[in-house]
């Protein structure tokens, strides 16, 4: 542990650093006296999903009826996801028509995923674990099939399941963790946030965005182009250049 502290990562000048957000950029430049390159997280919005999601086909699988209200948490089975948070949602949002479908076992424990079925089963939740697969076309579906995409996560190393919930134009409920706070929010992107808490507030617009399409459509299309113009593979081109640069490459 003491050569990893002091020695990792290198500092030398044939080498450039990239982080993946702000606080990984200020924790370098605390330890090494390094300043990084910023890479966030991307996906090809440029050309944007090759595959069109089958919504009504994930439902069939899943269980689920075409007139169900879906909140997909497409996350693992793990604490630091919030899944509780999208339970508590799903109660308060009234609706026997609300359906919590987590899309990722993970290293699913079977202690937790027990406690969060308590806490669904307390709160008159249906919650179900519907593995959504790997592949383009699977998760395109998982996502054709949301209503809401539900990312309430406490931390995260910036948040993949965010980034496709903008690529596959769907409206978000997110907390506001410390990556997204700094990183993502500042860009102008359009979510029902809340601040580990669900609020009353938080819940009247998520009723309001799962009432009104065309809200939902609205801030779907302003994620888009924020992707685009933030997260996309255009943003990898430009870091790298700098960094190729930088070393005189």
């Amino acid at each position: 542990p003491d050569l990893v502290d002091r020695c990792f990562p290198p500092v030398a000048p044939n080498i450039a650093h990239v982080v993946i957000n702000r606080d990984a950029r200020d924790a370098l430049r605390n330890r090494r006296g390094v300043e990084a390159l910023l890479l966030p997280n991307v996906m090809d919005f440029e050309r944007g999903p090759k595959h069109v999601g089958d919504g009504a086909a994930f439902r069939h699988r899943a269980g689920l009826e075409a007139h169900d209200t879906v909140l997909l948490q497409p996350t693992r089975v793990i604490e630091r996801k919030g899944i509780e948070h999208t339970i508590e949602l799903a109660a308060r949002l009234d609706d026997r028509a609300v359906k919590v479908v987590v899309t990722h076992p993970g290293d699913l424990t079977q202690e937790y995923w027990q406690l969060l079925n308590d806490l669904a089963v307390d709160l008159g939740v249906d919650l179900r674990l519907f593995p959504a697969g790997e592949d383009a076309q699977s998760l395109a579906d998982a996502y054709a099939a949301a209503d809401l995409v539900c990312f309430p996560s406490i931390y995260e190393g910036f948040g993949n399941a965010l980034l496709e919930a903008f690529y596959f134009r769907r409206p978000v409920f997110v907390n506001r963790y410390s990556v997204y706070a700094r990183d993502i929010a500042p860009t102008g992107v359009r979510c029902v946030e809340i601040n580990g808490v669900v609020t009353d507030a938080a819940v009247a617009e998520v009723k309001r965005l799962l009432a009104d399409p065309g809200r939902a459509d609205d801030a779907v299309a302003r994620n888009y182009e924020i992707g685009l113009e933030h997260f996309s593979f255009a943003v990898v081109r430009d870091v790298y250049e700098n960094a190729f640069e930088a070393l005189g490459l």
